[in-house]
Protein backbone atom coordinates (compact mmCIF):
# COMPACT_ATOMS: atom_id res chain seq x y z
CA UNK A 1 0.00 0.00 0.00
CA UNK A 2 1.26 3.54 -0.70
CA UNK A 3 2.77 5.28 2.30
CA UNK A 4 4.65 8.40 3.21
CA UNK A 5 8.21 7.42 4.05
CA UNK A 6 9.21 7.84 7.68
CA UNK A 7 12.79 6.64 7.63
CA UNK A 8 14.44 5.47 4.42
CA UNK A 9 15.89 8.02 2.00
CA UNK A 10 13.43 9.36 -0.56
CA UNK A 11 13.30 7.58 -3.88
CA UNK A 12 15.22 9.01 -6.83
CA UNK A 13 11.94 9.98 -8.51
CA UNK A 14 10.97 12.21 -5.59
CA UNK A 15 14.44 13.81 -5.54
CA UNK A 16 14.03 14.60 -9.25
CA UNK A 17 10.60 16.14 -8.58
CA UNK A 18 11.83 18.56 -5.90
CA UNK A 19 11.55 22.14 -7.11
CA UNK A 20 8.99 24.49 -8.60
CA UNK A 21 6.58 23.46 -11.37
CA UNK A 22 3.79 25.15 -13.32
CA UNK A 23 0.56 23.17 -13.69
CA UNK A 24 -2.63 23.88 -15.60
CA UNK A 25 -4.57 27.13 -15.24
CA UNK A 26 -1.82 29.13 -13.52
CA UNK A 27 -1.25 26.69 -10.66
CA UNK A 28 2.21 26.64 -9.08
CA UNK A 29 3.55 23.51 -7.33
CA UNK A 30 6.52 23.64 -4.95
CA UNK A 31 7.78 20.15 -4.07
CA UNK A 32 10.01 19.75 -1.01
CA UNK A 33 10.48 16.22 0.26
CA UNK A 34 7.05 14.58 0.81
CA UNK A 35 5.21 17.93 0.96
CA UNK A 36 3.89 19.84 -2.01
CA UNK A 37 2.68 23.42 -1.68
CA UNK A 38 0.06 24.30 -4.26
CA UNK A 39 -0.63 27.93 -5.16
CA UNK A 40 -3.52 29.04 -7.32
CA UNK A 41 -1.93 32.23 -8.63
CA UNK A 42 -5.21 33.68 -9.98
CA UNK A 43 -7.16 33.10 -6.74
CA UNK A 44 -4.14 33.87 -4.49
CA UNK A 45 -4.79 30.71 -2.47
CA UNK A 46 -2.22 28.21 -1.16
CA UNK A 47 -2.64 24.75 0.34
CA UNK A 48 -0.54 21.67 1.13
CA UNK A 49 -0.77 18.17 -0.24
CA UNK A 50 1.18 15.04 0.63
CA UNK A 51 2.90 12.70 -1.78
CA UNK A 52 3.16 8.96 -1.14
CA UNK A 53 5.43 6.24 -2.57
CA UNK A 54 4.57 2.71 -3.62
CA UNK A 55 7.87 0.78 -3.75
CA UNK A 56 6.29 -2.24 -5.44
CA UNK A 57 5.18 -0.13 -8.40
CA UNK A 58 8.03 2.43 -8.14
CA UNK A 59 5.34 5.10 -8.37
CA UNK A 60 4.58 8.37 -6.58
CA UNK A 61 0.96 9.06 -5.67
CA UNK A 62 -0.74 12.42 -5.26
CA UNK A 63 -3.92 11.81 -3.28
CA UNK A 64 -6.35 9.27 -4.70
CA UNK A 65 -6.39 10.72 -8.21
CA UNK A 66 -2.92 10.92 -9.76
CA UNK A 67 0.25 8.84 -10.08
CA UNK A 68 3.72 9.46 -11.49
CA UNK A 69 6.29 6.88 -12.60
CA UNK A 70 9.92 7.61 -13.52
CA UNK A 71 9.01 7.30 -17.21
CA UNK A 72 6.49 10.15 -16.73
CA UNK A 73 9.26 12.63 -15.88
CA UNK A 74 10.32 13.73 -19.36
CA UNK A 75 13.11 16.12 -20.30
CA UNK A 76 12.96 17.87 -23.64
CA UNK A 77 15.31 20.32 -25.29
CA UNK A 78 13.94 23.37 -23.51
CA UNK A 79 11.72 22.04 -20.73
CA UNK A 80 11.15 19.26 -18.24
CA UNK A 81 7.66 17.82 -17.75
CA UNK A 82 6.01 15.70 -15.06
CA UNK A 83 3.07 13.88 -16.64
CA UNK A 84 0.66 12.81 -13.89
CA UNK A 85 -1.67 9.93 -14.83
CA UNK A 86 -5.08 8.87 -13.57
CA UNK A 87 -4.97 6.23 -10.83
CA UNK A 88 -7.16 3.14 -10.75
CA UNK A 89 -10.62 3.96 -9.49
CA UNK A 90 -10.85 7.34 -11.23
CA UNK A 91 -12.26 6.05 -14.48
CA UNK A 92 -15.17 8.50 -14.16
CA UNK A 93 -12.71 11.37 -14.61
CA UNK A 94 -10.43 9.76 -17.16
CA UNK A 95 -9.10 6.44 -18.34
CA UNK A 96 -6.60 4.76 -16.02
CA UNK A 97 -3.07 5.36 -17.22
CA UNK A 98 -3.95 8.35 -19.42
CA UNK A 99 -2.14 11.61 -18.74
CA UNK A 100 -4.45 13.69 -16.54
CA UNK A 101 -2.33 16.83 -16.20
CA UNK A 102 1.19 17.98 -16.91
CA UNK A 103 3.56 20.05 -14.81
CA UNK A 104 6.36 22.02 -16.49
CA UNK A 105 9.46 22.83 -14.41
CA UNK A 106 9.83 26.51 -13.59
CA UNK A 107 13.16 27.87 -14.80
CA UNK A 108 14.54 30.85 -12.92
CA UNK A 109 15.96 33.58 -15.13
CA UNK A 110 19.59 32.80 -15.78
CA UNK A 111 19.15 29.03 -15.26
CA UNK A 112 19.39 26.59 -18.15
Amino acid sequence: APRAAAGPPPPELLRRLVGVWWGPRGTLFRVADWQCEVTDVKQDQTWQLDLAWDPSEQTLFWGQAFSLAASDLVSGESKEEARWRWQRGNEAKGKQGEVALTWVRHIEEGEQ
